[in-house]
């Protein structure tokens, strides 16, 4: 693979998507610990954010956060295999994020007059 003369050097990068504390950000229930850093803050709630805050919630629900020791063996196997994806979803949210994005692409196309006219 030559970019522009480049050559590769055998690096390969992963990005990995999991939902992994969303059940956090949308509770004050406590993140476990080595989660976050010293510097990490929480705003106070405010009523006007309050009805997003409710829908967050409802959303997620009955969210299903995966275990960190099976992403951690999805992710050594992912690293080991000889053709690895650069994008991989990991966790029991996948089918939900595959639906967001398929209404992503479908609005996208619904206004793909305008984000070409804008080109």
């Amino acid at each position: 693979m030559d970019v522009q003369g480049m050559r590769p050097v055998g690096q390969r990068i992963l990005s990995a998507q999991a939902v992994a504390g969303a059940r956090y950000a949308s509770s004050r229930e406590p993140m476990p610990p080595g989660f976050t850093g010293p510097s990490l803050r929480f705003a106070e709630f405010t009523d006007a954010y309050q009805p997003v805050r409710a829908a967050l919630i409802e959303r997620y629900a009955h969210a299903l956060f995966g275990d960190p020791a099976r992403v951690a063996e999805a992710i050594l196997a992912i690293v080991n295999d000889p053709k690895p994806p650069r994008r991989v979803l990991l966790g029991g949210e996948y089918d939900m994020i595959m639906d967001l994005y398929r209404q992503r692409q479908e609005e996208w196309q619904a206004w793909r007059h305008l984000s070409r006219a804008a080109g």
